[in-house]
């Protein structure tokens, strides 16, 4: 491990076992000289660290760390490098972020942070090393988690809470990082939130960003092979919701039958708020090689089912499955290999329709959550549950990913391990209800359910751009051509969703 003290982007000393050797030139940069350091010690892990945080340093956690593929970084100040107003283009979790817990995200800063020198001597060609420092963290990191390597704001990085001053990007400094690092129409987008919502016009850094051309992706990161981790002693429980679709269920039992790793039990949580019997009677007394438990839901909602079936668990894993997926045979084997091969603790599998192609080459870490292709860790389910003001909605997956993250869990999404969602037409677990806001003259855009999960995870700005950006891709859609009256009718619309969303909320407040 070797530490460079920095203060105002100059390198103050070089802390290693042997004297490392610094050029003036490389004194007076900080990601020059961590290219460098880079170079003459490709097997070391970098830690950089402002000169006021040494002393809270924690080089105890960070020896931990050694031979981990990731990139990590802390910053105690309140907001981000890149400020609050990149929410208006981005609304991924990596934007609001917990800084109670090691939370997943590209966003970096120079206070303290820590990067394997392989990784990069494998970016150094593609990385300009006359950014200030903040900036060159940032752009690292943003297109690094593209290649699938994972990037963290850790607390423990420190030793203790500390106060440091704000350290933040100028205007011309966001809209250059901006038309860099995302396509042009969101460079475009940031200057009319900007107009709308905070009245000023950044016109000189808007123009400066298209000096700029767009930075290409880093190159894939050579991976050494990953050996099949030996998983005999791990079990998993599955957990699947249904209602009516029993051709579908008897496929999905199949395939879990057929696993090289069998799971040791199936709940099968079925929905029948109108029937009297169970369909399933024929499937439940076939000769499973695993444990089917068949809980029986007089009340429809698959919020609830799952709630059901997560206090039956008692496996190493879970793995949260639909009722119309195909799951190949090797499916758990691979997929808990994988978890444990990288010490993860959550994994979505692809899971794309037949016909759909995978975009995606490498896992990485994901923004959000599947509820039909998702192993989870026992462990990290502890005091978690579906929200249930997301019940016969949208919405409860991507919350229930946001209290993984919330609470220390990385969400690894893995395009390689494939299964295929058959997308039923009919039956399933959603079951159509009236909802109370549906009489209301003025109806709620978007759902209060879908609103639920905004108002609990999203930032000022990111609500905002959101709101933006429908009343936009709206317009076109609806009747009312007046743009004046649109507006004014859309807002009352996003209100009304608001309000129904707090109710939904406060109705199930604990």
């Amino acid at each position: 491990m070797i530490i460079a003290v920095h203060k105002n982007n100059q390198v103050l000393k070089i802390l290693a076992e042997q004297e490392i050797k610094l050029s003036h030139a490389h004194k007076e940069n900080m990601a020059l000289c961590l290219k460098k350091i880079g170079e003459t010690h490709p097997n070391e892990h970098l830690v950089w660290c402002h000169e006021f945080l040494l002393p809270y340093l924690n080089r105890k956690y960070l020896s931990k760390l050694l031979g981990q593929n990731s990139v990590l970084n802390y910053n105690p100040s309140a907001t981000s490098y890149l400020g609050d107003e990149l929410g208006y283009i981005e609304n991924t979790p990596f934007i609001n972020l917990n800084k109670k817990v090691k939370y997943p995200t590209w966003q970096m800063c120079s206070w303290v942070g820590a990067i394997p020198a392989s990784l990069l001597n494998q970016w150094r060609n593609s990385l300009n090393d006359s950014d200030d420092f903040d900036y060159f963290l940032n752009s690292l990191a943003k297109r690094a988690m593209q290649q699938g390597v994972c990037c963290y704001s850790d607390p423990k990085l420190l030793t203790d809470s500390v106060t440091v001053k704000n350290v933040s990007a100028s205007d011309k400094m966001l809209y250059k990082f901006v038309k860099q690092h995302y396509k042009t129409r969101w460079v475009w987008f940031l200057l009319l939130n900007q107009l709308f919502f905070e009245k000023r016009l950044s016109l000189n850094a808007f123009l400066y960003s298209f000096l700029y051309r767009k930075r290409k992706p880093l190159p894939s990161v050579k991976r050494e092979s990953c050996q099949q981790k030996e998983i005999t002693e791990q079990t998993i429980d599955v957990i699947i919701p249904t209602l009516s679709r029993k051709k579908y269920l008897k496929q999905v039992l199949l395939d879990l039958n057929n696993q090289t790793h069998r799971p040791s039990k199936v709940i099968v949580v079925e929905q029948l708020p109108h029937a009297k019997f169970t369909e399933l009677g024929e499937l439940l007394s076939w000769p499973w090689k695993f444990e089917l438990l068949h809980v029986i839901q007089k009340e429809a909602g698959v919020c609830r089912a799952r709630n059901t079936a997560l206090e039956k668990i008692k496996s190493d894993w879970i793995f949260y499955a639909d009722d119309d997926i195909r799951i190949p045979h090797d499916t758990i084997q691979k997929a808990i290999s994988f978890l444990k091969d990288g010490n993860h603790k959550a994994v979505t599998l692809s899971c794309l329709q037949p016909g759909e192609e995978e975009v995606q080459n490498n896992p990485m870490q994901w923004s959000s959550f599947g509820t039909n292709s998702s192993i989870v860790s026992k462990s990290a389910l502890v005091g978690l549950k579906f929200a249930l003001e997301h019940e016969h909605g949208y919405g409860e997956d991507v919350d229930f990913g946001m209290q993984l993250r919330n609470s220390g869990i990385d969400i690894l999404y893995h395009p390689s391990i494939r299964l295929t969602h058959l997308k039923a037409p009919s039956g399933g677990f959603r079951f159509k209800t009236e909802k109370p806001w549906e009489r209301e003259k003025i109806q709620p855009k978007p759902a209060p359910t879908v609103m639920a999960y905004m108002l609990k995870h999203y930032t000022q700005q990111q609500l905002r751009g959101y709101f933006l950006k429908l009343l936009l891709q709206f317009y076109w859609k609806q009747p009312i051509k007046n743009p004046i009256s649109y507006y004014r009718n859309f807002k009352k619309q996003f209100q009304k969703s608001k309000d129904w969303a707090q109710v939904l909320i406060n109705q199930y407040k604990e």
